[in-house]
């Protein structure tokens, strides 16, 4: 029986102590930048020089730079201007997300592999106020193990001249860590350029598995508390013991209680 209550007890304790530390959860690192800073570039966000033209951007992030499982639903791009009044061209931008088997340099448009997750899909434009610029979107859970690529497609761009007024972000033209293929107008370019991304805006959020096993885990422990509780206490007098020791009767039989 003491056997059989102290397993009990070890498996209350470690129901707890999982749900902090061994709990799979539905989110996983909640923030990491891919690419270092060393030049600007507009694309897709800007360089329309030919309104209305549909622009298609692909950026290809390498897995070991986002460095494993990742759950997002902001991405941030960084303004590379000191001066003047950089803006986001007027447009409908759907930007979505898949993972790729793909590598760096790919020179050509990543076919849907079939994990085709769209993040983002409406209207952006206008002046970039302050160092940066987020795009908040659906949620996105990535994986791991293979490369990850964001996928933008820009429908109905406002002409606008390539100027102070485009939107150049801080740009990775390494090639290390990201790599890009577009299409703006002038037919499909591949290089070695890529816009610094930083995926943010998810904290860990258990599972459903994980609050019932934290419920049965705190349940154990608070059962093993009353159980304790109850074993320490002193075993009740009989009611005839209490009464003699708290009572006694006066010589003429009437009973009287003790002060």
């Amino acid at each position: 029986m003491r056997i059989r209550r102290m397993k009990f007890e070890l498996f209350a304790i470690m129901a707890t102590l999982g749900f902090g530390v061994g709990i799979p959860s539905s989110g996983f690192a909640s923030s990491v930048t891919v690419g270092s800073w060393n030049n600007a570039n507009c694309a897709p966000f800007n360089c329309s020089v030919n309104g209305g033209v549909p622009v298609h951007y692909q950026q290809i992030y390498s897995a070991s730079a986002l460095g494993g499982q990742l759950t997002f639903d902001t991405v941030t791009f960084y303004n590379a201007l000191s001066g003047g009044h950089p803006e986001v061209v007027n447009a409908h931008y759907q930007i979505s997300f898949f993972q790729t088997t793909s590598a760096l340099h790919t020179n050509e448009p990543i076919p849907d592999p079939g994990s085709f997750h769209k993040f983002f899909d409406g209207e952006l434009g206008g002046p970039i106020v302050g160092s940066s610029y987020s795009i908040v979107g659906n949620h996105y859970s990535y994986r791991g193990r293979d490369n990850l690529v964001m996928d933008v497609v820009v429908t109905n761009p406002a002409n606008v001249p390539n100027d102070g007024r485009n939107s150049y972000f801080q740009a990775d033209y390494s090639g290390s860590t990201t790599t890009r293929s577009l299409d703006i107008g002038f037919g499909l370019v591949a290089d070695n350029v890529g816009l610094v991304t930083t995926f943010s805006g998810v904290a860990a959020v258990p599972e459903p598995s994980a609050w019932a096993m934290m419920v049965l885990g705190f349940t154990g422990v608070g059962f093993l508390a009353y159980r304790r509780r109850n074993r320490a206490l002193p075993s009740p007098r009989p009611d005839f013991q209490l009464l003699s020791e708290a009572t006694e009767r006066s010589p003429s039989g009437v009973l009287s209680v003790r002060d």
